[in-house]
């Protein structure tokens, strides 16, 4: 994690200390015009050019400001208190310290209309909290450019540096019962099933899940994903740890390993897969048999550890403690399951091998576990043509219009109809099983209600009537919770994630925290920082400020 480094000479601490906190509206009540607010689009004048970093790509708008709601000793008294500050930064490059004008702040006398980012913007929603797209910017088509824009309250909070851990925990950390003044939930936006519903409520919903099934089933990475999650496209490998001790013998005796300058670029991975397939060639007979030498190694080695454990436990008597004769005890228990579980596995794997049994039998199998990857690669490739189909579909409607359920209906039918079978490589020593599978939508469903969930909450009471009042009522107690105690907030100490704050810290301009409302994860659950030297807050140089992030 970046440390700010002393900057100017130290700046007197004064005991009396002001913070704004910047509270998300809960209820939004979207019908009281909000001066102050974060995500969405600034209000700028035209004559404002909508900042862009050293390499001349555009900034995304995270707040704007009310500075005449600003507190008078906010910042000492320094500062504007009139027309609004406005905080841009360009997300997908911000890393630890902001270099290259990614993070700015601009000060404007006057609103202006909603102002549009360039063209070349690239899609920043679902970027930090669900990780699409994070270092890849890209325009998609369907997805909302920019976060959803929440108004906010400001709250004046004051303390006494006497009173508080400032060095550890920062201005006082709150949570969003007192805060608001009424319940909020400790349970997660992102849990599983958190939100009462079982499907999307709008079109846009249903292009989420078919948008991230399209990603799942990309044809330049699902294949080498597959093989990752442990699928088969030849016959397994009951003794992996032989296998990598072989590699690693012949590798060492191979030039093309030895060879220091061809480092780790397309040569020696060429060289790495040909040896790869050339052990799997050899060992592609005989693996059968294989499985059963390796459970019997396994069920020596697990007997091994029960009889010492068994000594153990003699040896130790009625002399030990209790916790200790409980801690044998267990160790005895988990071995002795290991133990069944291993002659669990050589008779599933007898019956499995059953009809494979002859002189033909092993290779018959090869070919049918190679068979079965081919054809589940070309379902893949199949069910792609036919998701694209949709989503072009979807697209053709207005995407903020309610989804009927008859069509939701008809989509979910057409993704789970299909089915393929492959065979896989499990992680105990049973070592293969045939599993099916139809198209797994389930955490896409979830992303989409939970984003069409907050998309009609920001939207306002009308919207709202859509949804029964149970669920506004929990994700209202949600969209409380301050995560950690840190709230986005203006002035005071930053709340720092792992690191003590330093005496001599410049006024703090904003502290935006990771939201999962908003949908901002910095570095996690980390914060993004942004500070400015008295003398240049003084003077309104705003374009002389420092940030940073640090990571949860």
């Amino acid at each position: 994690m970046f440390l700010r480094s002393i900057r100017g000479r130290p700046q007197p601490l004064r005991e009396e200390q002001v913070s704004v906190i910047l509270k998300r509206r809960v209820p939004i009540s979207v019908e009281q015009p909000a001066l102050s607010w974060l995500g969405g689009l600034p209000m700028m004048p035209r004559s404002v050019k909508w900042p862009c970093d050293s390499a001349g790509s555009p900034l995304h708008f995270l707040a704007q400001i009310h500075c005449d709601d600003l507190p008078a000793d906010l910042w000492n008294g320094l500062g504007p208190r009139k027309g609004w500050l406005l905080l841009f930064a360009n997300v997908l490059k911000l890393e630890d310290e902001a270099k290259g004008k990614t993070v700015q702040v601009l000060h404007i006398d006057a609103l202006g209309p909603e102002t549009e980012p360039p063209a070349q913007t690239p899609t920043v929603r679902h970027v930090m909290r669900d990780y699409i797209d994070w270092s890849s910017p890209r325009i998609r088509p369907g997805v909302p450019k920019l976060w959803r824009k929440w108004p906010l309250e400001l709250v004046a909070q004051r303390y006494r540096l006497s009173e508080t851990d400032w060095r550890g925990d920062g201005s006082p950390l709150v949570s969003g019962a007192n805060l608001y003044g009424a319940p909020e939930s400790d349970q997660s936006l992102h849990a599983s099933g958190s939100l009462d519903l079982d499907r999307p409520l709008t079109w846009r919903g249903a292009y989420y899940v078919v948008e991230g099934l399209l990603r799942d089933l990309d044809p330049d990475d699902y294949a080498q994903r597959f093989r990752g999650l442990g699928a088969l496209n030849g016959p397994p490998e009951p003794d992996q740890n032989w296998f990598n001790a072989e590699f690693d013998r012949r590798a060492g005796l191979r030039k093309e390993f030895a060879d220091r300058e061809i480092g780790y670029g397309p040569r020696i991975e060429a060289a790495r897969a040909a040896l790869n397939a050339e052990i799997k060639a050899e060992r592609r007979t005989g693996w059968m048999p294989r499985c059963f030498i390796a459970l019997d190694a396994e069920a020596v080695r697990f007997k091994g550890f029960l009889a010492d454990y068994e000594q153990k436990l003699v040896e130790a008597g009625a002399t030990e403690g209790g916790d200790h004769l409980s801690g044998l005890e267990g160790n005895l228990r988990y071995y002795k399951e290991q133990l069944q579980q291993l002659e669990e596995n050589r008779r599933y794997l007898t019956e499995l091998f059953e009809p494979y049994s002859g002189g033909d039998g092993e290779e018959a199998l090869n070919v049918e576990i190679e068979l079965s990857a081919n054809a589940h690669l070309a379902w893949v490739e199949q069910q792609g043509k036919a998701l694209k189909h949709w989503r072009d579909r979807i697209l053709a409607q207005d995407l903020e219009a309610v989804l009927p359920g008859s069509e939701w209906a008809e989509l979910t039918a057409a993704l789970m109809e299909s089915r393929s079978a492959y065979w896989l490589k499990t992680y105990d020593t049973r070592v293969l099983e045939k599993v099916e599978r139809s198209l797994n939508f389930k955490p896409h469903l979830e992303m989409a209600i939970r984003e069409d969930m907050l998309d009609l909450y920001v939207r306002g009471d009308k919207a709202l009537s859509q949804l029964p009042a149970h669920i506004v009522d929990d994700l209202q107690q949600r969209l409380r919770h301050v995560e950690l105690g840190r709230p986005h907030r203006m002035g005071g100490h930053p709340n720092p994630v792992q690191h003590e704050n330093q005496a001599d810290d410049s006024p703090l301009l904003f502290q935006l925290a990771s939201d999962q409302a908003l949908g901002w994860g910095w570095g996690d659950l980390g914060a993004l920082y942004v500070t400015i030297e008295e003398r240049d807050l003084a003077r309104h140089r705003f374009d002389k400020i420092h940030a940073w992030i640090e990571g949860g």
